[in-house]
């Protein structure tokens, strides 16, 4: 789990502090759809990991087996939205403090197998799903549990140094789902011939020009076809940071609806879930902005007008400045509480 400091344009209001990372954002957005989400893992004994924490349950996460450790520091994510030349909105990020400098990557510990708080899931506590976007040889014998007892097994690769634990997690997985900036088909190409005994989901998502899908099925594993998926548009864009997290929890959700089937039809239902809860969180700045902005039901009858091509006019709704998301996770600047290099007494969090 990671911290999300979100930093306005020039001339909006300072900055503010989400639970983030992918899977904090995919376990906030389902529950947030209703279900019973909760967080396995680690977070430092910091300023970052409390508010990590406060924020996951302020939105119904459970916590229970997210852990406090000392010897862990919680990584800390710094995103500034601005617009180009053409008043297009751009996101990039930094780990190091607008306040003072300070590079908050400096203070993480480092990567390390450390032991997950759970090992095994009892019959009675086994998930539907088993979401993971990040490995180890304890995430894997969780994710197997989950499996052994039919759970769904959902992998979002992130990072370059999982790749040791391919080979395993592909043998486990039911969809698996990356960015094709991140990484190539050709990338897991040769690890997904080398699990040609198991049948998943495989999904690219390629940003503006929509995903891509095809399943894997035993000794088909390297004929599967692809099927393509065109974006679908948002109503507006505001900031694009989130929308795959938005896709995935959308696309779980929709495999869920019809029971957990995972046939063609109802795969590609689910996809087109995804895309539009994807394209409804462009329009709010930060990865789970439309959280904060709208509730439940009014999101649902958004996502619902999307699906159907008809248009969403959210014209009237502010767009940044003027947002609403409780004095919880405002504060004028980023941050003397977060990083040592600066204190201030005047944070309102």
């Amino acid at each position: 789990m990671a911290l999300d400091v979100v930093l306005y344009e020039d001339g909006q209001p300072g900055a503010m502090t989400f639970a983030g990372g992918t899977c904090g954002n995919v376990l906030s957005i389902l529950s947030y759809l209703r279900w019973v989400s909760t967080a396995v893992g680690y977070l430092g004994e910091d300023e970052a990991g409390k508010r990590v924490k406060d924020d996951l349950i302020s939105v119904g996460v459970q916590a229970d087996y997210l852990v406090s450790a000392p010897l862990c520091a919680t990584p800390v994510f710094v995103q500034r939205l601005r617009r180009d030349a053409d008043g297009r909105p751009r996101h990039t990020f930094t780990h190091r403090c607008p306040s003072c400098g300070q590079d908050f990557s400096s203070e993480a510990s480092p990567r390390e197998d450390r032991p997950t708080p759970i090992r095994h899931f009892a019959p009675s506590d086994a998930p539907d799903v088993f979401f993971i976007d990040r490995l180890s040889n304890d995430i894997l014998e969780l994710a197997g549990s989950a499996k052994s007892q039919g759970s769904m097994v959902f992998y979002e690769p992130s990072v370059r140094s999982d790749i040791p634990y391919w080979q395993e997690a592909f043998g486990l997985v039911d969809v698996v789902k990356y960015s094709h900036d991140r990484f190539t088909e050709e990338e897991l190409a040769p690890v997904i011939a080398s699990t040609a005994t198991a049948a998943f989901w495989e999904v690219q998502t390629l940003g503006v020009q929509g995903l891509k899908y095809r399943r894997h099925n035993g000794a088909d594993v390297l004929r599967s076809h692809w099927v393509e998926s065109p974006a679908i548009a948002a109503p507006r864009v505001v900031d694009t940071c989130g929308a795959g997290d938005w896709c995935s929890a959308g696309l779980l959700h929709g495999l869920h609806a019809d029971g957990k089937a995972l046939d063609r039809r109802t795969f590609a239902n689910a996809i087109r879930l995804g895309q539009a809860f994807a394209a409804w969180a462009c329009a709010f700045v930060g990865a789970r902005g439309a959280m904060y902005s709208f509730d439940t039901a009014m999101t649902w009858k958004s996502v619902s007008e999307l699906l159907a091509g008809r248009p969403v006019n959210i014209s009237w709704h502010p767009s940044s400045s003027e947002r609403s998301v409780g004095a919880r996770s405002f504060f004028p600047s980023c941050s003397g509480q977060l990083c040592g290099g600066v204190e201030r007494d005047d944070l309102d969090t």
